[in-house]
């Protein structure tokens, strides 16, 4: 076992590996779960490992493995959206008690800067997510926070979408 996830296991649709969104997913849903039941650590941590070998060396997480539902990707269709998965992979790390002050950390985040400029509102949100658990008092986070909120749509007073 090497530490990711799929939902076929290894056979001719996942071309024997996993996905770096799932085992993102997975990751931050055992993170999660550790207050309410046993975790086993060691497994926690060769998936945090697995995903952290996917990161390129500009800080991005390379999309690999398959997702047949978008909804684990928050809608997306396939193909690259390289900041909504590098911002879901930083989620499920911090989440899971990674150092903020780690240089995968760091070199993420560094992906996730060049990634802001057209970007669509779920990565944009995600993004924000991320910044959130890495430093709420980010200009980053400030600017992401910004855009979303000029996105917004108010059909009606006191109603914001």
């Amino acid at each position: 076992i090497d530490g990711s996830y799929s939902a076929w296991g290894d056979n001719e649709y996942q071309n024997s590996t996993g996905s770096t969104w799932l085992t993102a997913f997975v990751v931050k849903s055992m993170a999660q779960s550790r207050p309410f039941i046993d975790i086993d650590s060691k497994d926690l941590h060769l998936s945090m490992q697995w995903l952290l070998k996917h990161q390129n060396g500009d800080g991005c997480i390379q999309s690999v493995g398959k997702v047949f539902s978008s909804y684990l990707k928050g809608g997306l269709a396939d193909g690259e959206n390289v900041g909504g998965l590098t911002a879901f992979a930083l989620i499920a790390l911090l989440e899971a008690g990674i150092d903020k002050n780690d240089p995968a950390v760091v070199n993420g985040f560094t992906c996730l800067s060049k990634q802001q400029t057209n970007a669509d509102t779920y990565t944009l949100t995600v993004m924000a997510y991320a910044y959130t658990l890495y430093n709420v008092d980010s200009p980053k986070r400030g600017q992401i926070m910004a855009e979303l909120e000029a996105r917004t749509r108010v059909p009606n007073p006191g109603q914001k979408h």
